[in-house]
């Protein structure tokens, strides 16, 4: 966010105004509507608001005039330290009757950690040398998370993703 807001005067706006960021910014407003016919308005709100600041600190930086080469790879290496550190919880930890749950608050969210960084971990696959091969092992290690909390939804979220990933 400090990227973006110091770099202000040199943000793309034809980039918010392409496809997939439009649809973006239109889910956005329909999920600000549904706040007010929410069971619970305070707590949808408040969601709301964690997706609109995770839109912002990731999709903002896309909007600048850096270089976008690496970024993917960047990424990458946070999703692959993050799975190191997830492997330490699940195998130091006792599992929960429902699956394991890592260092977070409920097994989905490992699962979603598992399952996004399995289709981070496929694009590393295109990659030549040592980006393949850490690729794989990442990849590995982020079908095990998923397969560890036991997230039938990440499952299934991270084969159809990865299938249309690769197409």
């Amino acid at each position: 966010l400090i990227l973006i807001l110091k770099n202000s005067a040199r943000i793309d706006r034809r980039f918010f105004l392409s496809l997939p960021i439009m649809s973006l910014i239109a889910y956005l407003v329909f999920a600000a509507a549904s706040v007010a016919w929410a069971y619970s308005p305070d707590y949808a709100f408040s969601r709301l608001v964690v997706q609109v600041l995770a839109v912002i600190i990731v999709v903002g930086p896309f909007a600048l005039p850096i270089s976008v080469r690496s970024t993917i790879s960047g990424i990458h290496l946070c999703y692959a330290i993050a799975f190191a550190v997830s492997a330490v919880y699940v195998l130091t930890t006792p599992p929960s009757p429902l699956g394991h749950i890592g260092y977070f608050t409920h097994k989905q969210e490992l699962g979603l950690l598992g399952a996004v960084g399995i289709i981070v971990s496929s694009h590393e696959l295109l990659c030549r040398g040592w980006r393949r091969l850490v690729g794989l092992i990442t990849l590995s290690l982020g079908f095990w998370l998923v397969l560890q909390s036991e997230s039938k939804s990440a499952l299934a979220f991270a084969l159809v993703a990865l299938v249309c990933s690769w197409l």
